[in-house]
């Protein structure tokens, strides 16, 4: 009665899950009409990203806060009427009073203005590669995920058809029920696998849509040599320390903090003013006027600017040189990486046609009858092992390519040549 009974499950269950693995499979190449490729994701970050304005507006921002300390004063004119009553006509003063920087003080803030562009324009160029790395990223993750649902997908469709096999088997009394049981476990595991995986890529296609500013059905697939090789060491070095963009908005702000710190050593002694004009006595004699005014550093010499802007200059020198080293230190790293990955030449992309193979024969000699069920589910669940590390091959090896563009200060599609 039991038996029976197993054998109405087997019959009900094997259509379900054949078509579950099959939706599963159909499912990860939605949209397969129209991949969204890496240049394709670069182009539409750009074009539509939330991400296009953040550049500009810190640029904008930095330069901004700059012209408010190194703008030039206004000329001050000013009218006076003294004695304004009936009894006397009044005396009229007419005043302009301009100020003067005779230590250079404000030239040192327009050139450390100057610098506070440079460092502006550089650091909108290391937020746009910034934003094209994290592009790149979520490409790469939605893509190997997708990888991984593609292969879970055509795991549990293997396994389901060996389970439909021994069923069908079992009914004919040619396998024992244990057998028949052993294989259907691992197929509704494997078609447990192949729905997380499916989740999991809609997550990262989801990640990826937020960065590109729309929807993301499907990515195109991993290739195996999407970069050209690079050049050698010693030129990535020399090219890093000329263009990666946060190392030489580094340079120009110790630039912009020692002008900073010239400007208030200066700045002892503050603008005199100017004074000219015309003065109107007793409302019948017009006289010229001429003045001075100098503020005599008494009790203010600028002593808690000055070093202020020392220490900011002191840090923002050690923050250049510790960048610089740390770029020298990312390059080497980057570098490395790469030539290991690179190493391995095309074994990612033969891996898995192999395995696949091996999974193929261990499944037919088994409908044969020449090898055990151990023997195919061990062959089935190494190809879906290898699939899945050979698509992360895939993934680092253009992981390294596109760390060591970023650490050398270049795009992901940026030639290695000038």
């Amino acid at each position: 009665m039991v038996r029976g009974h197993r054998t109405i499950l087997y019959r009900v269950s094997i259509f379900p899950r054949a078509l579950l693995a099959l939706l599963c499979l159909v499912a990860t190449g939605v949209g397969a009409q129209s991949p969204l490729s890496l240049a394709d994701a670069l182009a539409r970050a750009r074009a539509s990203g939330p991400w296009r304005d953040l550049a500009g507006a810190r640029g904008a921002l930095t330069r901004g806060l700059q012209r408010v300390e190194s703008q030039l004063p206004n000329p001050v004119f000013e009218f006076r009427r003294e004695r304004n009553t009936p009894q006397l006509r009044p005396d009229e003063f007419r005043e302009i009073a301009l100020p003067l920087d005779l230590t250079g003080r404000r030239v040192a803030l327009v050139q450390a203005g100057r610098a506070a562009a440079r460092r502006a324009a550089w650091d909108s160029a290391a937020v746009r590669l910034d934003v094209e790395h994290d592009v790149a990223e979520a490409w790469i993750a939605a893509t190997l995920a997708t990888a991984v649902a593609e292969a879970a997908a055509a795991q549990a469709l293997a396994l389901d058809s060996l389970a439909i096999f021994d069923a069908a088997r079992f009914r004919e009394g040619a396998v024992a029920e244990v057998a028949a049981l052993r294989t259907r476990v691992e197929s509704d595991r494997a078609a447990l696998v192949a729905a997380a995986a499916r989740g999991d890529a809609a997550r990262a296609r989801a990640a990826l849509s937020v960065w590109v500013g729309g929807t993301v059905a499907a990515t195109a697939p991993l290739d195996a040599a999407p970069l050209d090789r690079p050049p050698p060491l010693e030129a990535l070095l020399t090219r890093a320390a000329a263009t990666r963009p946060d190392a030489r908005a580094a340079q120009e702000a110790a630039t912009q903090a020692a002008l900073r710190r010239t400007a208030e050593r200066r700045g002892i002694l503050s603008d005199i003013q100017l004074v000219g004009g015309l003065k109107t006595t007793a409302g019948i004699a017009n006289t010229g006027l001429f003045g001075v005014v100098v503020p005599m550093p008494l009790f203010n010499q600028n002593g808690g600017n000055r070093d202020v802007a020392a220490a900011e200059a002191r840090l923002a020198s050690a923050d250049a040189l510790a960048l610089a080293l740390r770029v020298e230190a990312e390059v080497r790293a980057a570098h490395e990486a790469w030539v290991a990955v690179a190493a391995l030449g095309d074994a990612a992309v033969t891996l898995a046609p192999r395995a696949d193979d091996v999974a193929g024969i261990a499944r037919a000699t088994y409908r044969e009858g020449a090898s055990t069920l151990t023997a195919v589910l061990e062959a089935q669940r190494a190809a879906y092992d290898v699939r899945v590390a050979a698509a992360e091959g895939l993934a680092a090896r253009l992981r390294a390519a596109l760390d060591l563009k970023a650490a050398v200060g270049l795009a992901p599609l940026d030639p290695w040549s000038p």
